[in-house]
């Protein structure tokens, strides 16, 4: 199974006199047997590169990449890698765990990152609870 989405952001809102910005975004989800992947890649022009990302000058291309592995079906870990092409060259790598309580509709969520740019590194521990309503028909 498979879905592939394209979108396009534009916020003509002023700040300092220049509009917020816009960026088009394209992404992609697979599954295969126990195995998932996702992408996704924005086209940020300045302005939003400037806002979302602190660029002073330039333009971004972030994007992301998750592979995960359905261990059962309760539990599915996955692997991440993120980049967001700033001026300080940020980046994330990372893994976790989802605990699926009733599929996507409830779900806990643990992650686990390594940050690391030109000026800092560290280390993202993320947690959360997903709830949500699920029709099966």
């Amino acid at each position: 199974h498979g879905t592939f989405g394209v979108g396009y952001f534009k916020d003509d809102s002023q700040i300092a006199g220049s509009d917020f910005g816009s960026g088009v975004a394209v992404d992609g989800y697979a599954t295969l047997d126990q195995f998932s992947l996702h992408g996704e890649i924005l086209s940020a022009d300045e302005e939003l590169a400037s806002r979302a990302l602190g660029n002073t000058t330039d333009d971004a291309t972030p994007f992301s990449v998750t592979g995960g592995f359905l261990i059962n079906e309760q539990f599915e870990a996955f692997l991440r890698m993120q980049d967001l092409d700033n001026e300080v060259d940020a980046s994330l790598i990372g893994a976790g765990l989802n605990y699926y309580v009733n599929g996507h509709a409830t779900k806990w969520q643990v992650n686990v990152e390594k940050y690391d740019d030109d000026n800092i590194d560290g280390t993202v521990i993320e947690a959360g609870l997903s709830i949500g309503h699920s029709e099966r028909y």
